[in-house]
């Protein structure tokens, strides 16, 4: 389960108590493993409080570089120094301005060589009724992880969105239905370019509008490992209900 808070909360005392309530639900779902990924700059202050092995932090995005001249840019390294454990690279806002697949391909080799483990977002634009999605999907997906051994992608998360399904321009939600297709569909890219062991392995979550009313039938008939939240995440209430859905729905499935 993988909170985004995206540009969220506005200071630093949201932020914390944000997180402690968070981290107060976590506790108590053993089944689940609870992602927060704050801002950067609360990040840096929640990562120096008390631990929680239930309740891990990430990033919203790294810089592809090490160190140097790239000012406003924070390294995958610097990100790992201050506690973080993982980090999303290529959300749909983040391509949204410009972010390339070469670009993310280079952010998902800079993570996992600081030890971080990244959360890679991959998803079509569009749905079109005869399927040229799926090749426009695979090309994402070749060309995102272009070059990257099987190693790397031995601790790594991937989360579909399907852009064309979310934000407020959206025409509609996506189904459980449509997630489990997509679901086969990335396993089998992959199963291609590795092997199907591999591809087995790695997580795939679901990310786009996912609420406590919703995430039951995704949780149970899309396919999916959990499931990236973003606006939902900024209420510990729903999230911490999300947890407890999460936590059932994993411990019926032997996960």
């Amino acid at each position: 389960m993988v909170a985004n808070w995206k540009m969220n909360p506005i200071d630093f005392k949201g932020a914390s108590s944000l997180y402690a309530a968070t981290k107060k639900h976590a506790a108590k779902q053993k089944n689940v493993q609870t992602i927060v990924c704050p801002g950067y700059v609360h990040l840096a202050l929640l990562a120096k409080g008390a631990r929680s092995t239930r309740c891990l932090l990430g990033a919203q995005d790294c810089a592809v570089e090490k160190r140097g001249a790239f000012t406003g840019d924070i390294s995958a390294e610097q990100l790992a120094d201050i506690g973080a454990q993982y980090v999303i690279v290529g959300h749909s806002e983040r391509r949204a301005i410009g972010e390339t697949n070469e670009n993310i391909n280079k952010k998902i080799k800079s993570v996992r060589n600081s030890g971080l483990i990244p959360i890679v977002c991959i998803g079509e634009q569009e749905r079109d009724s005869e399927h040229k999605y799926l090749d426009w999907l695979r090309s994402q997906i070749k060309e995102t992880f272009a070059g990257l051994s099987s190693g790397m992608l031995k601790k790594m998360i991937i989360a579909y969105e399907p852009i064309w399904a979310i934000g407020a321009n959206a025409d509609r939600s996506a189904t459980p239905n449509e997630s489990l297709e997509m679901v086969i569909f990335i396993k089998q890219v992959l199963a291609d370019l590795y092997s199907p062991a591999l591809a087995e392995n790695i997580p795939v979550l679901y990310g786009g509008s996912v609420n406590s009313k919703n995430i039951d039938e995704f949780l149970r008939e899309g396919g999916i490992d959990g499931v990236l939240v973003g606006g939902a995440s900024l209420d510990a209430k729903q999230f911490g209900g999300m947890l407890m859905t999460a936590n059932t729905v994993a411990k019926e499935q032997g996960k």
